[in-house]
C-alpha cells in the first residue's frame, strides 16, 4: 500500500501547491523562431515573437520599409509611396477587427483604402492572417522584385502582417496627415485564431479564459501538451463558470473574459499564471497527470476534518497589521482603451482605509480586458491578501488522505475542533509531508480564513466607471471640444502654456509664428507655423526662445479627432496673451 498511497498523495500535493512539476517534464526546449526564406530575410524583426489571446493588439514590429514611385489606385507612376510591412502576430490570427494608425482606429473600404479623416486618399492597408505566407503581397512583389528587394521568396510563413502603402504628402500637409511622418506606426486590433471548445466539440474564436489556457498549454513554445494530457471535463466546467452572466452597471456581462499578449521569451508558467489571474483560476495537475483548472468562485466545502482526524492545530495571525493593504490597484488590458494596458479603477476597503490609510496592493491583471471584471478581481485579491487567520494542521496520513477528494485543485476546508475551539471554513493553500523515525509520516494542511463577501458584488455601490473621456482606443473621438488655457508664463524668453484639462483630456497641439503683417483674423495663415513642444503626461506646451515682438499663437485638442483652433496674440514686451 505504501508506494501506491504515497505516489497518489504526492500527485495531490503537487497539484495543490501549484508546483507544475509534471508540466515542466512535458515541456520541451523552446523552439527557435521559424527561419524566413529568401535573400532578404526579415533582419529587422529582432524583437520578441508576440502572440495574443482573445482580442488583442501587439506592439508594432516593422520588418520592411521602402519607397517607390507608384500609383495607389490604377496604373501609372503616380506618387512617391512608402511601403511598410509590420508583424501583428507571430502566429496565425482569426481576423482583423480594425486597423490602427498612430493609436487611431481607421476605417477602410473594400479595396483597403483608408476612409478616415485626413488619411483618406493617402493610404491603403492590406493584411495576411498568418495561416499562409505573411509576405505574399502581389503589389509589393510587382514593385520591388526587379531589384530583388521583395520577391516571392520573402514568405514570412506563419506571421500575421499588415502592409501599408503611404502616399507622400506636400510639406505643408505633412503635420496634418502624418504627424509622426516616416515613423507613423501601423498595427491592428485582432482576434486570436479559433480554439477548441469541448462543450460543443467545435473550433471558433473565444475569449473564454478556460479555453484560452487549455489552448496555450498545447503551444510548442509553452508546455507542448498533447490533447490527451488535458482534463477536458474540468476545462469544460470552468469554461461554463466563466460564461455565467453576472451584473454590472451597464447590464449583464460574462463572469470572466480574457485578452492580452505575451512573447516567447517570457516564462510559460508566468504567462499561464497571468492568464489564470484574469479568472481567479488555479491551474493544477490531476492525479492522472492531466492539466486542469479550479477556482473562479469559492467552492462548496469538500474537506471536513474533526478532532478524530488531526493530531495538532496551530492558529496564526493571517497578516500583521503593518502588512495590511487597503487599496487594490494595478493594470488591466483595457478593451475600453483599445486593448492596451491601463490602470483599472482602484478598489478600496473603506473600513481598512479609514483605519490604516493608503496601503496599496499591486494586482497584475494584464490579461483581463474588462474594467468591471478587473474591479471585482481587485476586491477578491485584496481580501485574500488580508486573511484574519491561518491554520496549520498536522494529522495521521491515512485519516487526512481519506478526507481529501481524489482530485487536486481548489478546496474548501471545514475544521471542527473542540480541543482548539475552532468551527470555521478555510481555503486550503497547500499540503506538506513531515517524516520522522519516531512518528512516521504525517500530513500537514496549510489553510487561511476567507471572507465570502469578497466574491459578492453590488455594481450600484461598488463599481466605478471606466476612465473618463476615452473611447475604445483610449483617445478622444470628439471633434467639437474647444480648448481653454488654464495658465501661462513667460520667463527666460520662453512661453509656457498650461491647458485646462478639467473636463477633457485629449492630446494638445500648439503652434506659433511671428505676427504676420497684415493680419486678417477671419483668414489666419495656414503656413509658417512652428510647433510648440508638448510634454507628457501633463500636456504643457513650451516655445523656443522668442525675440521681442508680437506673435500669433494657435491651440487645439487633437488625437483621433481634431478640435477647432483657438487663436491668441502674444506680446513678449508686455508678457500678455490676448484674444484676437
Amino acid at each position: 500500500m505504501g508506494q501506491a498511497v504515497l505516489g497518489s498523495l504526492l500527485r495531490i500535493v503537487a497539484g495543490l501547491v501549484l508546483n507544475f512539476i509534471a508540466s515542466l517534464i512535458f515541456r520541451p526546449k523552446l523552439p527557435d523562431a521559424p527561419k524566413q526564406e529568401g535573400p532578404n530575410e526579415i533582419r529587422e524583426a529582432t524583437g520578441p515573437r508576440y502572440h495574443g489571446v482573445g482580442t488583442f493588439s501587439t506592439p508594432t514590429q516593422l520588418i520592411f520599409a521602402q519607397t517607390k514611385r507608384a500609383s495607389l489606385v490604377g496604373e501609372g507612376t503616380g506618387d512617391n509611396i512608402l511601403h511598410k510591412i509590420a508583424v501583428i502576430s507571430s502566429s496565425a490570427i482569426g481576423r482583423v477587427v480594425s486597423f490602427v494608425v498612430d493609436a487611431r482606429r481607421v476605417g477602410v473600404d473594400g479595396n483597403g483604402l483608408v476612409t478616415t479623416e485626413k488619411l483618406a486618399g493617402y493610404m491603403r492597408i492590406s493584411h495576411r492572417l498568418g495561416d499562409g505566407p505573411g509576405g505574399d503581397y502581389p503589389v509589393l512583389i510587382e514593385r520591388f522584385a526587379e531589384d530583388d528587394v521583395w520577391t516571392v521568396d520573402h514568405r514570412c510563413d506563419g506571421l500575421a502582417t499588415v502592409l501599408a502603402e503611404m502616399v507622400a504628402a506636400r510639406n505643408e500637409d505633412v503635420q496634418e496627415i502624418y504627424p509622426n511622418q516616416q515613423y507613423t506606426a501601423i498595427t491592428a486590433i485582432c482576434e486570436a485564431a479559433p480554439i477548441s471548445d469541448p462543450r460543443s466539440q467545435s473550433m471558433a474564436f473565444s475569449d473564454n479564459p478556460a479555453l484560452a489556457m487549455a489552448d496555450f498549454v498545447q503551444k510548442p513554445w509553452a508546455f507542448d501538451l498533447d490533447v490527451a494530457q488535458i482534463d477536458w471535463d474540468g476545462i469544460a466546467a470552468f469554461a461554463t463558470l466563466c460564461d455565467e452572466d453576472v451584473p454590472s452597471k451597464t447590464g449583464l456581462r460574462p463572469r470572466y473574459r480574457i485578452g492580452g499578449i505575451y512573447h516567447e521569451e517570457q516564462d510559460p508558467i508566468d504567462i499561464l499564471l497571468r492568464m489564470a489571474r484574469a479568472a481567479d483560476a488555479r491551474p493544477y495537475i490531476t492525479a492522472e497527470g492531466k492539466f486542469s483548472l479550479a477556482g473562479g468562485v469559492p467552492g462548496p466545502v469538500d474537506v471536513v476534518l474533526t478532532d478524530d482526524d488531526i493530531l495538532e492545530v496551530e492558529q496564526g495571525i493571517g497578516v500583521e497589521e503593518t502588512d495590511l493593504t487597503t487599496i487594490a490597484s494595478g493594470m488591466y488590458y483595457s478593451a475600453e482603451a483599445g486593448y492596451q494596458e491601463t490602470d483599472f479603477p482602484e478598489y478600496e476597503n473603506a473600513v481598512l482605509l479609514a483605519h490604516y490609510g493608503e496601503r496599496r496592493l499591486d494586482v497584475d491583471l494584464s490579461m483581463c480586458p474588462d474594467h468591471a471584471q478587473a474591479q471585482v478581481l481587485g476586491k477578491i485579491n485584496l481580501a485574500r491578501a488580508n486573511p484574519k487567520e491561518t491554520v496549520s494542521i498536522r494529522g495521521r496520513l491515512s485519516a487526512i488522505k481519506a478526507a481529501l477528494p481524489p482530485e487536486a485543485g481548489y478546496h474548501m476546508l471545514r475544521l471542527t475542533s473542540e480541543v482548539a475551539g475552532i468551527d470555521a471554513d478555510y481555503e486550503i493553500d497547500g499540503l506538506r509531508l513531515d517524516w520522522s523515525a519516531e512518528r512516521g509520516v504525517r500530513l500537514g494542511i496549510e489553510a487561511r480564513s476567507f471572507d465570502p463577501a469578497a466574491w459578492t458584488w453590488d455594481p450600484a455601490t461598488e463599481e466605478k466607471d471606466a476612465p473618463k473621456n476615452v473611447d475604445d482606443l483610449g483617445v478622444s473621438s470628439r471633434v467639437d471640444v474647444v480648448i481653454a488655457i488654464s495658465a501661462y508664463t513667460f520667463a527666460n524668453d520662453i512661453l509656457t502654456i498650461t491647458p485646462d484639462l478639467s473636463d477633457y483630456d485629449g492630446q494638445v497641439q500648439g503652434q506659433i509664428q511671428p505676427m504676420p503683417v497684415p493680419f486678417d483674423p477671419a483668414s489666419p495663415p495656414e503656413t509658417g507655423w512652428a510647433d510648440l513642444t508638448l510634454s507628457q503626461p501633463d500636456q504643457i506646451l513650451t516655445s523656443q526662445p522668442l525675440s521681442e515682438g508680437l506673435y500669433l499663437l494657435r491651440l487645439r485638442f487633437r488625437q483621433h479627432g481634431r478640435g477647432p483652433w483657438i487663436t491668441r496674440q502674444f506680446d513678449t514686451l508686455a508678457g500678455t496673451l490676448t484674444e484676437i
